[in-house]
């Protein structure tokens, strides 16, 4: 895929930045910063105008977690490893925080699947794998019974060989 160096740029400082110590208020200024930027004349994830009511109906910590993975997905096969670790983690937290939402949660579930096989399968980084396997087992605690059949027939098998 081709990606805008400066989007990347912006993205991996902001991944450095969640890497030091950061107060509360220091990160949120970071994140909403990072979403309010408008690269390409498109509208922010926060300014959409164009929502569906049931969009509008969310609350705003399901809709930022929507966001985050979302653009932790895109990025995912790009970043150098300490950048995927963190991306990792963040679809970890989005998991959890989902996990009372399914209706939300399952999509994403689906999204973020392949580029976490292929993390599991193909990546050279031991610590990205690691992190890869600690999403997949959240995943499964929060989705139960969706990803069974998957993880049973494409991951399994391909991990004990």
């Amino acid at each position: 895929e081709i990606y805008n160096v400066k989007e990347l740029g912006l993205l991996r400082e902001n991944i450095r930045v969640q890497l030091d110590p950061l107060t509360p208020n220091e990160f949120n200024k970071a994140f909403v910063q990072y979403f309010n930027l408008n690269n390409d004349g498109e509208e922010s994830v926060f300014t959409n105008e164009e929502e569906s009511e049931e969009e509008k109906k969310l609350p705003l910590y399901i809709r930022t977690c929507q966001a985050v993975t979302e653009v932790a997905i895109q990025n995912l096969g790009c970043l150098d490893p300490k950048g995927r670790i963190t991306l990792l983690q963040g679809i970890n937290c989005s998991m959890r925080v989902l996990s009372k939402s399914e209706d939300e949660l399952l999509p994403l579930v689906h999204k973020v699947w392949w580029q976490l096989e292929k993390n599991l399968l193909d990546d050279k980084e031991h610590l990205v794998k690691l992190e890869a396997l600690k999403t997949l087992q959240t995943i499964g605690k929060v989705s139960r019974t969706f990803l069974l059949q998957r993880v049973s027939s494409n991951l399994l098998p391909k991990l004990l060989k």
